[in-house]
């Protein structure tokens, strides 16, 4: 018997499934925690995203005018119906925004009237979930979950190209009078023009020059970003306007098309530039007198004339709403107010090598599309 009793307490066999079983406990109360914790993270995620979609939806009401705190009340609580898939905590899917949790803001402080109402913040109901596993280690559910948006909205000018121009009223005495020529350099002078910020890289701000459709290009009234950094090749999606047939080839890939402009003619540059600098001009902003110019019209009428009855304002590749920016701020990487919109026409193609690029261009007025292109754009600010 004592010998029996010797050799059972030295034997090792089946030493692994004891601990196997007694190590369960910890194993299924971490899978457990990890298991329910992933569902409170999901939660968390569903009601940020239910906050947000119902600050976007209020602050669209902010117009300015009589009830707008009510409509933005109602919009959002019901313009967007979200639900949640795993809160089980009794409350239902619907995930609900009081309209106690609902409150108006200025850029500057509370907001007391519809009028200077610009901004929403939203709260939702806090929800929880009760956990499946992980009250084995004694926890039965989550902390209750809330979420809150704050949403603003500004103008903006849509379906125009990222493009600005910025003239040093130090050196150019001559105004952009419908008519007269203005050369503008990439880098250095007294007239330049340079690109906006289109999203993306160099590659997306050529495709947003050269494609046909500019349908969603935004540019905010308050605040227009500068690109820098953008290699040449970008000039060459813009030239697609005046390019035909099997010169198509600088055309980016990825759905957009570039068709060339009505007229493709290059027409010659005020007198004063052509000759440049044997003439008087020594500035960037012509006079309006150009080699072949009929009657006192301008390069964009002529060119007009050209097309005859076929012409489209809405599909004239050559005329642009271009931002007129401060010149002193060219190099900003902060958004930039634009001092006004202006309506170009593409006299020649863009020229040059590098950064030492150069477009001519005609004004031909004020921005009438930027006005009727402009849209009020809600953003999320938190």
């Amino acid at each position: 018997m004592l010998r029996f009793i010797w050799r059972l307490k030295k034997d090792e066999s089946a030493a692994v499934a004891a601990t196997v079983a007694l190590s369960l406990f910890g194993l299924i109360a971490v899978g457990g925690i990890a298991f329910d914790y992933a569902r409170m993270v999901t939660l968390d995620t569903e009601l940020q995203n239910a906050a947000d979609q119902a600050a976007l939806a209020g602050v669209t009401q902010l117009d300015g005018l009589s009830g707008a705190r009510a409509r933005a009340t109602t919009a959002a609580q019901t313009l967007v119906a979200n639900k949640t898939r795993l809160s089980n905590d009794g409350g239902g899917s619907a995930v609900v925004v009081p309209t106690a949790s609902i409150s108006f803001f200025t850029d500057t402080g509370a907001a007391g009237t519809d009028t200077t109402a610009t901004r929403v913040k939203v709260s939702v109901t806090p929800r929880s979930v009760n956990y499946a596993l992980t009250p084995i280690t004694g926890l039965l559910s989550s902390p209750n979950l809330g979420a809150s948006a704050l949403a603003g909205i500004q103008s903006a000018v849509c379906n125009v190209p990222p493009l600005y121009m910025a003239i040093d009223p130090t050196a150019e005495a001559r105004p952009l009078n419908p008519g007269v020529g203005v050369l503008l350099l990439n880098e250095e002078g007294s007239s330049r023009f340079g690109y906006l910020d289109a999203g993306g890289g160099g590659s997306d701000l050529k495709a947003a020059l050269a494609w046909n459709d500019q349908t969603g290009l935004c540019q905010r009234v308050g605040g227009v970003t500068v690109k820098s950094g953008v290699n040449a090749s970008v000039e060459k999606g813009f030239n697609t306007r005046f390019q035909t047939g099997n010169d198509q080839k600088d055309c980016p890939n990825g759905g957009g098309t570039c068709t060339p402009a009505l007229n493709i003619t290059e027409y010659e540059m005020d007198t004063c530039h052509l000759n440049a600098p044997i003439s008087p001009c020594t500035q960037k902003i012509g006079d309006g007198v150009w080699v072949g110019q009929m009657g006192g019209r301008s390069r964009y009428q002529t060119y007009k004339d050209a097309i005859g009855s076929n012409y489209n304002f809405g599909s004239d590749r050559r005329r642009l709403t271009v931002a007129l920016i401060p010149f002193g701020t060219v190099s900003n990487t902060t958004p930039v107010t634009p001092t006004k919109w202006v309506d170009v026409f593409i006299v020649r193609a863009m020229e040059g090598n590098g950064n030492k690029m150069r477009l001519y261009v005609e004004i031909i007025g004020d921005s009438s599309s930027a006005t009727s292109g402009r849209r009020d754009v809600p953003y999320l600010i938190e």
